[in-house]
């Protein structure tokens, strides 16, 4: 579950995934955002549910599935798993709830020692992207926690930062 919420305290979207816990295959997804909600459900080769406009207006969703792709809101999640090396780079199959197949580019850019609550942390940092955008993320290299994550959005950066 993702909730994203506005110094104000408002939500602006809530984003829940349900995997397989054998082999992380999206079994379920909802979303909520300022633009409706999307309920679905993922069976072998297709996505099937609802969508709901701000009007309260409901269409079906019915899509084919790529075979193995990753449910695209845990791509993050996912790439903090992989074997990352000097120069590695791979491109996870992830599906979107509402733009369909999306690939997902990771790359490691490097290591770097960084400051975590006054402590240096060893941590690979490394490059996806994102809606055509590149995101850079510093994994703890023995946790492979998400330390960090940087993005530019239009003129404004974006730093979140793992607190102690």
């Amino acid at each position: 579950v993702q909730q994203n919420v506005r110094p104000n305290g408002a939500s602006v979207t809530l984003d829940t995934v349900v995997l397989s816990e054998g082999t992380l295959a999206p079994v379920w997804h909802s979303d909520v955002t300022p633009a409706g909600k999307r309920r679905v459900a993922f069976a072998s080769d297709r996505v099937r549910g609802t969508a709901t406009d701000t009007g309260g207006v409901e269409s079906s969703v019915d899509a084919a599935v790529p075979p193995g792709a990753l449910d695209f809101s845990a791509a993050s999640t996912f790439a903090r798993l992989l074997p990352f090396a000097p120069g590695y780079s791979v491109v996870l199959r992830t599906y979107d709830i509402h733009r369909g197949p999306v690939p997902y580019p990771v790359r490691v850019l490097g290591e770097e020692m960084i400051d975590v609550g006054g402590k240096q942390v060893k941590a690979w940092k490394i490059e996806t992207i994102t809606a055509g955008q590149p995101v850079h993320h510093w994994i703890d290299q023995a946790t492979r926690k998400e330390l960090r994550v940087s993005l530019t959005m239009g003129p404004t950066q974006m730093i979140m930062e793992r607190m102690p």
